[in-house]
C-alpha cells in the first residue's frame, strides 16, 4: 500500500496531510523562502555538494514543521517496508524550490522518498492497467542548424535502443525534430510515451521554448500551446522533455515551467529538468529510466532507481522533475515477465515505383542533413531542376531521394 503525504502551498498558509488524513497547517515564513529563492537563483546549487545540502535541510525543515510531520511520514512508510510518496502542490514561487534535495543525514529523494509535483486533481480517478504488450515509444530528436553545443542525441537513441534490446519496448524515431514530423506520427499511432531531446530555454519574455525544427531543420521556438495541440491528436500517459530547463519556472510572478504547462493542458504526467541538465547526464539518464520502465517499473520507481544511478556519476539527479496531473502513477505501464523482443529494429523493405530498386520503408536515419540540404535546394532555387547524389553504394542513395520527394509531396 502506497504511504502518502501532501504538502500544499495556498497563498499565506502550508497544509501537511499526512498517511492517515490528518492535517496540520501554519502560515509560510515568507522571508525563509526568499531566502532560498535568492540562493536557488544565484548559484549553481546543483554542481556544490554542500550548497545541496544546506538547501535540501532548510526544505525539509519547511515541510516537516514543528510537530515533526515529515519525520513521522517517513517512520510509516519504513514500517510499511515502503518508500514514501511525497506530493507537492503549488503555483506560486514556492513551486520553483529544488525540493527534490530534501536533505535529513542525507538525501532522500534518491533512497527514500517518490517526490511527485502535482498540477491538478484532474486525473484522481482514471482508472490504469498494465498492459500485456511491450512499451511503445516515440523518440524525437531536435537539432536545428547553427545551434550550439550541437547534442549527441543520435548517441542517446542508440544508448536507448541499447539498454532495451532485450525487453519489451518498441522504438520509433521521428527524424525530422519538427511539430509537423511529430503530429504525423501521432495521426496513425498511440504512444505510451513520447520522449523530446534537445535544446530549450526561457526567452527574455518569460515564456518557455523547446527549439525544434521547421521543415529545412532552422530553429523553430515552439512553446507549450503549440505542442500540447498535436500532443492532443493522440496523447501519450508521460512525456520525457529532456531539454535544459523545461521543468523550471520563469523568474516571475504567477509563471510555470514548460512541463508544468503541458500537464495544465491535459497531458497526463510529464518530467522535464529543473536547470540545464549536461548532455551526458540527459543521456544516462534516459538510459536508466527507460531500461525500468520496460521491465515493468511504474514511473516514480523508476525515477527513483534512475536518480539513485545517476546520484553516482552526475550532480544531474536532482534536476528531474516530475508533474502529474493526480493519474495514479503506482500502476506499471506494461506487465513484468513478458518476452523478450527478437530484433533491435524492425526494418522493412519497398521497391521503388515502376523500378526494382529496393528501398528501406523504415530505419532510415543519420541523413537529416542530406534531407534538409535537398528541400533548402529545390524550394528556394526555382532554375534548379534536380539533385545529383553520389557516393559508395550501400549508403542509401536510393533511399534519400524517396525521403526529399515524399516531404516535397506534403509541403507543396
Amino acid at each position: 500500500m502506497t504511504v502518502v503525504y501532501q504538502a500544499e502551498f495556498k497563498e499565506q498558509s502550508l497544509t501537511r496531510i499526512m498517511p492517515d488524513g490528518s492535517q496540520d497547517t501554519c502560515l509560510i515564513d515568507f522571508k525563509e523562502i526568499q531566502q532560498l529563492e535568492d540562493i536557488c537563483r544565484s548559484s549553481r546549487w546543483n554542481k556544490t555538494l554542500s550548497l545541496s545540502q544546506q538547501i535540501g535541510d532548510k526544505l525539509f525543515s519547511i515541510l516537516n514543521g514543528d510537530r515533526q510531520t515529515l519525520i513521522r511520514a517517513l517512520k510509516e512508510a519504513d514500517y510499511q517496508g515502503e518508500c514514501l510518496q511525497l506530493i507537492l502542490k503549488d503555483e506560486g514561487p514556492v513551486s520553483n524550490l529544488p525540493f527534490e534535495l530534501l536533505y535529513n543525514n542525507g538525501f532522500l529523494v534518491p533512497f527514500q522518498v517518490n517526490l511527485i509535483r502535482k498540477v491538478s486533481d484532474r486525473g484522481k480517478k482514471r482508472i490504469l492497467e498494465s498492459e500485456n504488450r511491450p512499451i511503445k515509444l516515440l523518440f524525437l530528436t531536435c537539432l536545428p542548424q547553427d545551434v550550439y553545443p550541437v547534442l549527441e542525441l543520435e548517441k542517446e537513441e542508440d544508448t536507448i535502443f541499447e539498454a532495451t534490446k532485450n525487453l519489451p519496448m518498441e522504438i520509433d524515431v521521428e527524424d525530422t525534430g519538427s511539430l509537423e514530423g511529430l503530429g504525423a506520427w501521432l495521426t496513425t499511432n498511440k504512444y505510451d510515451i513520447i520522449h523530446i531531446s534537445g535544446h530549450a530555454d526561457i526567452g527574455k519574455n518569460g515564456e518557455p521554448f523547446f527549439l525544434m525544427e521547421d521543415g529545412e531543420g532552422l530553429p523553430d521556438e515552439v512553446t507549450p500551446k503549440q505542442l500540447w495541440e498535436k500532443l492532443s491528436l493522440n496523447m501519450p500517459r508521460l512525456i520525457f522533455l529532456s531539454g535544459c530547463r523545461t521543468g523550471e519556472a520563469p523568474d516571475h510572478v504567477a509563471a510555470i515551467s514548460f512541463a508544468h504547462s503541458l500537464v495544465a493542458g491535459r497531458v497526463p504526467t510529464v518530467l522535464g529538468w529543473g536547470l540545464p541538465v549536461s548532455d551526458a547526464g540527459a543521456r544516462f539518464a534516459a538510459e536508466k529510466f527507460y531500461f525500468e520502465l520496460s521491465r515493468g517499473e511504474n514511473i516514480p520507481d523508476a525515477l527513483m532507481r534512475t536518480r539513485y544511478e545517476l546520484s553516482k556519476q552526475f550532480p544531474d539527479w536532482s534536476l528531474l522533475r516530475l508533474f502529474s496531473d493526480g493519474t495514479p502513477l503506482e500502476v506499471p505501464l506494461v506487465k513484468r515477465g513478458q518476452k523478450k523482443k527478437l530484433t533491435l529494429r524492425e526494418r522493412q523493405y519497398i521497391f521503388l515505383e515502376n523500378s526494382q530498386v529496393k528501398v528501406l520503408k523504415k530505419g532510415f536515419i543519420g541523413r537529416r542533413r542530406h534531407i534538409q540540404q535537398g528541400l533548402r535546394c529545390l524550394r528556394r532555387d526555382e532554375n534548379k531542376i534536380g539533385l545529383l547524389l553520389h557516393g559508395t553504394g550501400g549508403l542509401g542513395r536510393a533511399v534519400l531521394p524517396v525521403n526529399i520527394v515524399n516531404i516535397l509531396k506534403t509541403i507543396r
